[in-house]
């Protein structure tokens, strides 16, 4: 394409726009818009990153639910895009951020027991749904890998309460399945997080309810059982902060709850 041309393709393709000040009336997907012509005034990167931030994860809630079979628009364009753009850390952040509430709202269409319909069941439907989102993950970089990562510590870290137990959950998990991610900055970032959660969500902290404590309580726990036998099986020194949350599992004064995360596992 010749430049005279390519001009005049960005003109075309770029004379109507929607409200978010990317192409419309196109058969394109949005993340195409970054690599195709586009008048000089233009920045389609940044154009696009508004488009994610303005689109929605289709968290279910108590809407009607329709059988996608994975085809999740917002999951496909941030797979499509990785190739064509560089997320920072607060993109990153905020991205996994929804993921997160998305999961917490709708991770209990999960357990409904499949029934025979024409479309499929409710949880092949949510199952689907949340293969796409482990494409999204799987598609990744290693150095992209390795922001998710940053931001699971970051959020453990400054105890962010929207999603801090599903986080806590989830490292818990890589520990148990791929404890090669458990290192550096997550490490560190983990450790730290894990010493102010056992001080704030004791009983007589101020701040959160109660449900909210236990629920993050129980789940730091869980974490803390995790990387007790993460480092015994290395043969590598014990953190203290994990030393302090084996006597708070131990203590008759702590809630079952709490106590179970260790006491069953053991």
């Amino acid at each position: 394409m010749t430049n005279t041309q390519s001009n005049e393709f960005a003109e075309a393709l770029w004379s109507q726009v929607d409200q978010l000040g990317l192409p419309s009336e196109t058969i394109f997907y949005k993340f195409a818009f970054i690599y195709l012509p586009h008048p000089p005034d233009v920045e389609p990167i940044t154009l696009f990153k508004n488009y994610i931030e303005d689109a929605q994860f289709p968290i279910q809630k108590d809407n009607e639910i329709s059988f996608t079979r994975g085809h999740i628009p917002i999951c496909e364009e941030i797979i499509r895009a990785r190739n064509y753009i560089e997320w920072s850390n607060k993109d990153i952040f905020e991205i996994f951020d929804r993921l997160v509430e998305w999961w917490d709202a709708d991770k209990k269409y999960l357990k409904i027991s499949p029934s025979d319909i024409l479309f499929g069941s409710t949880a092949d439907e949510f199952k689907d749904r949340w293969v796409m989102v482990e494409n999204m993950e799987t598609d990744t970089s290693k150095k992209d890998f390795s922001q998710i990562l940053s931001v699971l510590g970051q959020m453990v870290r400054w105890q962010k309460n929207i999603g801090l137990p599903s986080a806590l959950n989830l490292i818990a998990e890589l520990i148990k399945d791929y404890p090669w991610t458990f290192a550096d900055e997550l490490e560190r970032l983990t450790l730290i997080g894990l010493h102010y959660i056992a001080k704030d969500t004791a009983t007589n902290a101020g701040g959160l309810d109660i449900s909210e404590k236990l629920e993050i309580r129980e789940a730091a726990a869980g974490l803390a059982y995790r990387l007790f036998e993460y480092y015994t099986r290395r043969d590598a020194p014990i953190p203290d902060v994990l030393k302090e949350w084996e006597a708070i599992c131990l203590s008759d004064d702590e809630f079952a709850e709490i106590r179970n995360q260790w006491i069953l596992q053991n």
